[in-house]
């Protein structure tokens, strides 16, 4: 779990001026696509491509690592006098920017041809193939850094972040990207589930706690008993509870010993030796705390392999960690020292999912991993939130240079919620705080391998475990179905349902 607070701070930087010179991308058949690629020489966004990050219409688009992935690619549609709608390829969705409101305005998909925009395309000066694409305001697109998202800028002069190379996909690229998007939708098998069915104790056959104080000077005291499951979920508390510290000692520079009672305690747990992977869909659906002091996460670790091979060289990705009202979505790997950091993250405040479902925070949403040898995309509730290139992961530092924590290294999950230090001081009158999760499935595609409570196995065409009962197994309903708290539930409650003064409901 990364240990420092991104700056929200987004900085302006200025460009040379354009040139008036126009440019026209071909138009003329389906074939031709493009990536719209960041021109920048600015680190945090140089080579980035920009990604339509949802099917449906609303969402943000975001910029990221260029990787095998229809979403990002795009076609130019002429509407006349040198400007052009921008179409995605893997859903037809068009760009619309809004005008600027406090330095800088809102870009999404739609797939509503009028309201996406129509952009005009300046070449810039100094003889580079890179251009400005400025809506008819006059403000242009713009990668903004703290958050990745596309962005109009109302600095007009704009910056290196606003200047885009047209990079036309080869007939390969474009087969490889196809096969992929068909691959994702059909040849996923399920190979591990836990759907939390049985009250009580986790089974210690797929789970493994962790103990006391672990990591980043936080405050509570990691014990077993603050998790339990029940009604099909898997609940990890975070309260006030005051534990004494068997491993005190006054005089110690350790601040896992030298605190002397620890004020709250929590929950961490893990499949380590249990259940462990290499490349596959990962999905976890939960209903996190977004109080102050809550930080829950969603994490892997690669295995460490001996002598220098230990984290952060063996890397590290987190489908979700939440404080500083915010997700945070990360993948870390090593630098040039036994324990120097590499960070790649993305940051979306929480007032962003609360525009998408005012109600955001009270509702269970599913984190998502796709990862192969290419890259690690992740996903919040079908949404792409992060991209990671695996070319860029290498170590570089003793027996590890040369190794990649996400190529041919088995992972293992971590679920726990955490409090203080990156989160602050829990706030005490929303303790105890509550971390619901709802079930964790693992997918792969076969030539992916797993293992299962200690049996290692290769996913084949043919790999797959019983799938848990949904709605769709249950053909007398034709409505989908949630509880109270607003949770739809993906399949049918142990307890069954019920048709009570019309509507259907959960039976008690």
């Amino acid at each position: 779990m990364k240990n420092k607070l991104a700056p929200l701070v987004c900085a302006l930087i200025l460009l040379p001026l354009y040139s008036i010179a126009q440019v026209t991308p071909s138009t003329d058949t389906d074939e031709t696509w493009y990536y719209l690629q960041s021109a920048a020489s600015l680190s945090y966004c140089a080579g980035s491509v920009v990604y339509n990050t949802a099917p449906q219409s609303g969402h943000y688009l975001r910029w990221g690592d260029k990787v095998t992935d229809e979403n990002a690619l795009w076609k130019f549609v002429d509407t006349g006098a040198h400007a052009f709608r921008i179409v995605n390829k893997a859903t037809g969705l068009y760009i619309c920017a809004t005008t600027p409101k406090s330095g800088a305005g809102e870009v999404f998909s739609t797939d509503n041809v009028e309201e996406a925009t129509a952009f005009v395309l300046t070449r810039q000066s100094g003889g580079t193939e890179s251009y400005v694409l400025s809506a008819a305001d006059g403000n242009p697109l713009h990668a903004q850094e703290n958050f990745g998202w596309m962005v109009t800028w109302a600095d007009r002069s704009a910056g290196s972040a606003s200047s885009w190379k047209f990079v036309q996909a080869t007939a390969e690229e474009l087969q490889a990207c196809e096969a992929k998007a068909k691959a994702d939708a059909k040849d996923y098998h399920l190979v591990w589930a836990e759907e939390f069915n049985a009250d009580g104790r986790l089974d210690a056959r797929d789970w493994s706690f962790e103990r006391g104080f672990v990591r980043n000077q936080e405050l509570q005291w990691y014990q077993s008993d603050n998790a339990f499951v029940a009604d099909g979920l898997l609940n990890i508390e975070g309260k006030r509870e005051r534990v004494k510290n068997p491993n005190y000692d006054a005089s110690s520079g350790d601040w896992k010993k030298n605190r002397e009672y620890a004020e709250y305690t929590s929950a961490s747990l893990n499949t380590s030796g249990k259940h462990v992977f290499t490349y596959g869909r990962l999905e976890v659906c939960a209903k996190i705390p977004t109080a102050v002091g809550a930080w829950p996460a969603i994490w892997t670790l690669g295995y460490e392999w001996g002598g220098d091979d230990h984290w952060p060289h063996s890397g590290e990705i987190d489908l979700l960690e939440y404080y500083g009202a915010a997700t945070h979505a990360n993948f870390c790997w090593g630098g040039n020292g036994a324990w120097t950091d590499v960070w790649h993250s993305r940051t979306q405040p929480i007032r962003y999912w609360n525009k998408v479902d005012r109600s955001w925070a009270q509702k269970f949403h599913t984190w998502r991993m796709d990862w192969d040898s290419e890259s690690v995309k992740l996903y919040i509730d079908d949404e792409l939130v992060a991209v990671n290139n695996n070319a860029r992961s290498y170590n570089v530092y003793g027996s590890t240079a040369g190794r990649n924590p996400f190529i041919g290294r088995d992972h293992y999950l971590l679920l726990n919620l955490a409090m203080g230090s990156n989160a602050g001081t829990p706030d005490e009158a929303r303790l105890p705080f509550l971390y619901q999760i709802d079930y964790v499935r693992l997918y792969q595609k076969p030539g992916q391998t797993h293992t299962n409570r200690g049996v290692t196995e290769t996913t084949t065409p043919t790999t797959a475990i019983a799938a848990p009962p949904t709605l769709a197994d249950a053909p007398e309903q034709t409505t989908a179905i949630y509880d109270l708290s607003g949770r739809r539930l993906s399949r049918l409650p142990r307890q069954g349902v019920a048709l009570v003064g019309g509507k259907v409901v959960v039976r008690r």
